[in-house]
């Protein structure tokens, strides 16, 4: 990635972050869409989208996006989190704990994991 096109990234993840943590989802979701199209194949994004999309109460299709975000990087601890925790809102207990586990396994010192 370019340097121009790294501070492109940067700054429009920033804007699409302050919009998700003033709970502007649809305008978040909108702008991350957007950066998508920009860079795809990014499991940060994915990610992110996921968490857009679970924030809304659409957790059968933020669980697509953080399974794709763990396809795109299977060391990505958070995103295996992630598929946990949506799992448990979907009452799929049995499933999320594999995931908890992998999140742990990935990043020993992940502490939300421990306590789920």
């Amino acid at each position: 990635m370019s340097n121009s096109l790294n501070e492109e990234y940067k700054s429009d993840l920033q804007v699409i972050l302050d919009l998700f943590y003033q709970k502007k989802f649809i305008d978040s979701e909108d702008k991350l869409k957007n950066l998508i199209i920009k860079f795809s194949n990014d499991s940060v994004l994915e990610n992110i989208y996921g968490a857009i999309l679970s924030s809304q109460g659409k957790y059968e299709e933020a669980l697509e996006k953080f399974i794709k975000a763990i396809k795109l990087n299977p060391s990505f601890a958070e995103a295996n989190y992630n598929v946990a925790t949506t799992l448990l809102k979907l009452s799929r207990d049995s499933e999320a704990v594999d995931y908890f586990k992998k999140s742990i396994d990935l990043k020993g010192d992940y502490f939300d994991a421990y306590f789920n």
